[in-house]
């Protein structure tokens, strides 16, 4: 149990460790200064149309997040079955990464039109939430350098066998790379928003569909710490000791960067709109 539990849980670790030391910066940052907090209480009508408001819109995020989520557990289903089947393997690998560039495709192409639609609301010159910004900042880092190592590692792969699985592989995580770019800029925008009373508010489907598409790659991104089969070209380019102390230090931070962007878009939903 432990070890199987242990490529789990050992990222939660880190992440600990790294909103931990983000914390700490901002207590520390913060020490002495008075700050004056403004508390107002909503009305019973205000919460109803808050709700109606909040069923009513999103619908088509709903859904398209959820075929998303459904659509990339059932890639690692198969893959869990077929997984002993080295003539199959091959192939599953190269649905499974296919599936994901999809989807972070999809994600490439809407990301500008959801930063768009934000410029519809008035922008603060605070965050609504200091410790986002460097918790961010520092897990994109983290998820660039994650990209980049498996980009060369299954470059050389294309480069002398140009397999389909390691064609896939160069496409997803170059994707994956590009998308981390856009969707960076577009939190760091959207957390500075708030709504503005006269003018009508854009729908929250971008935001639910980012939010359940970044639940999809978190999870991958887990599965991949335990499951190394799915993307085999680092420990052959890297050699395995030198993969795993790699893994171990930018796999949790990158798997950080999808659960914390989640967290950040929960805030994008509460006060940009």
């Amino acid at each position: 149990m432990e070890e199987e539990s242990t490529p789990i849980l050992f990222p939660m670790a880190v992440a600990y460790c790294v909103v931990s030391g983000c914390v700490m910066g901002i207590m520390w940052e913060n020490v002495g200064k008075n700050y004056a907090i403004e508390h107002r209480e909503e009305s019973q009508e205000e919460h109803d149309k808050q709700i109606e408001f909040q069923c009513k819109d999103g619908v088509l995020g709903v859904m398209c997040g959820s075929l998303a989520v459904a659509s990339s557990l059932v890639v690692l289903i198969l893959y869990v079955f077929f997984s002993n089947d080295i003539y199959i393997r091959q192939y599953v690998i190269s649905v499974y990464q296919g599936f994901n560039g999809v989807w972070l495709g999809v994600m490439i192409l809407l990301l500008p039109i959801a930063l768009c639609t934000l410029k519809r609301h008035r922008k603060q010159d605070h965050y609504h939430n200091t410790l986002n910004k460097p918790i961010l900042i520092v897990t994109t880092c983290g998820a660039f350098a994650y990209c980049v190592l498996n980009i060369m590692a299954a470059l050389l792969e294309l480069l002398t066998a140009r397999s389909f699985a390691s064609i896939a592989c160069v496409a997803s995580y170059s994707l994956q790379a590009v998308e981390t770019a856009f969707q960076t800029v577009y939190l760091l925008d959207g957390l500075r928003r708030c709504p503005r009373r006269k003018r009508k508010k854009p729908s929250k489907s971008f935001v639910i569909f980012f939010l359940l598409v970044n639940i999809t790659l978190w999870i991958t991104v887990i599965f991949e710490l335990k499951e190394s089969a799915l993307n085999p070209y680092p420990e052959e380019f890297y050699g395995i000791l030198n993969w795993q102390i790699m893994l171990h230090f930018i796999g949790p931070i990158a798997s950080l960067y999808r659960f914390h962007s989640v967290c950040c878009l929960i805030d994008v939903w509460k006060f940009a709109y």
